[in-house]
C-alpha cells in the first residue's frame, strides 16, 4: 500500500486548519482526504491534481507566503525495493536518565545557536539502557549533530555489509571499570557524518541566529532535495538549505538512510525503531528525491 498526499497549512500566528478550510468551497473540501486522522488539517491524495489546483489557487501558493504547502510519502514494506533512500525515527536515549556524558556549551551567545557544542567525553550508558539497546539516537538540546548509539553486534553487522557513513566511538557501561577499549565494549556512540543540502523556493524565518545562519523556527515553501545533492553514503544528514544565493544550517538536520540498512534492520529484526508515518505508522518512511 503506498499513500501520497498533500498537507497544507498557514504560516501565519493564531491561524488554524479550521479557518483555511473556510476559505474553500464544499465541493473542495468533500474532495479531502476524510476520517478522523484528516479532520485537523488540509490534506489531499497527490493523484487529485485538478482538486490541488483549485487549492494552489486560493491560498496564492507560489505567489504569497501565508500558506505552506508540503508532500508526504508512506508505503508498505513491499514497496521498499521502488526506493532508494528512506528515514527512521530511532528511539530517543536523554542524558541523565538513560545516558551520561560532558557537554560543550555552546559558545555563540544567540540563546537558539549551538554553534560550539558538541559532546567532549565517552558517553556512559546506564545498565537499564543496555540490555535492550537495538538503534537509538542521542537526545539533547544542542545538538547540531545526529549521533546514534548502537551495540557492537550492529557495528559488526554494519562494517560486514559495508555500511557507509558512520564514525565510532566506544561507550562506557556504568558500573564496569571505565574503559573505552574497543575490543571489550558492548556498545558504541555512531556519528553520522556526510552532511548535504535540501533546496527552497523562500523562507520565512522566525528564529535564527543572524551570525552563524542556524536557523531553528522557519517556514520554508517549494522545499525538495535535488538528485546531484544525494551523497554515496549509507548513512547521511540533510543540514544545508539553500534559498537562492543564501545558505542556512539546520539547528536539527534530518538523517537518512539508504536502502540497504533499512533492509539490514527490518532483516535482523534490530529494535528501537519508532512509528514514523502519521497515516500507516510504519517504522520508515521514503526520503522524496526531486
Amino acid at each position: 500500500m503506498k499513500h501520497d498526499y498533500i498537507s497544507y497549512y498557514s504560516t501565519k500566528p493564531f491561524v488554524g486548519f479550521s479557518e483555511l478550510k473556510e476559505k474553500l468551497p464544499t465541493s473542495v473540501q468533500k474532495s479531502m482526504l476524510q476520517g478522523e486522522k484528516y479532520e485537523h488539517g488540509i490534506y489531499v491524495e497527490t493523484s487529485a491534481t485538478d482538486i490541488i489546483e483549485k487549492i494552489d489557487k486560493i491560498f496564492k501558493i507560489g505567489k504569497k507566503k501565508e500558506v505552506a504547502k508540503l508532500r508526504h510519502l508512506e508505503i508498505d514494506e513491499g514497496d521498499i525495493p521502488h526506493y532508494t533512500h528512506f528515514q527512521i525515527n530511532p528511539k530517543v536515549l536523554e542524558h541523565g536518565r538513560q545516558l551520561l556524558f560532558d557537554l560543550d556549551r555552546p559558545k555563540c551567545h544567540s540563546e537558539t545557536c549551538p554553534w560550539g557544542s558538541g559532546i567532549s567525553s565517552p558517553i556512559t550508558l546506564k545498565q537499564g539502557t543496555i540490555k535492550h539497546l537495538g538503534i537509538a539516537q542521542i537526545g539533547r538540546l544542542c545538538n547540531d549533530r545526529k549521533e546514534l548509539v548502537i551495540p557492537s553486534e550492529l557495528k559488526t553487522l554494519f562494517e560486514s555489509e559495508g555500511v557507509t557513513g558512520l564514525e565510532y566511538e566506544p561507550c562506557i557501561h556504568e558500573g564496569e571499570y571505565p574503559t573505552i577499549d574497543s575490543e571489550k565494549t558492548g556498545s558504541y556512540l555512531a556519528r553520522i557524518v556526510p552532511e548535504t543540502y535540501e533546496l527552497a523556493d523562500d523562507i520565512i524565518l522566525k528564529t535564527h541566529c543572524k551570525k552563524h545562519h542556524i536557523i531553528l523556527n522557519y517556514d520554508v515553501f517549494n522545499i525538495r532535495t535535488p538528485k546531484e545533492a544525494i551523497l554515496n553514503f549509507d548513512f547521511q544528514v540533510i543540514k544545508k538549505l539553500k534559498v537562492g544565493r543564501k545558505v542556512y544550517t539546520y539547528y536539527k538536520g534530518r538523517s537518512i538512510i539508504s536502502r540497504k540498512v533499512l533492509e539490514l534492520l527490518l532483516k535482523h529484526k534490530i529494535s528501537g525503531l519508532k512509528p514514523y508515518g502519521y497515516i500507516l505508522g510504519h517504522k520508515f518512511i521514503p526520503f522524496i528525491i526531486d
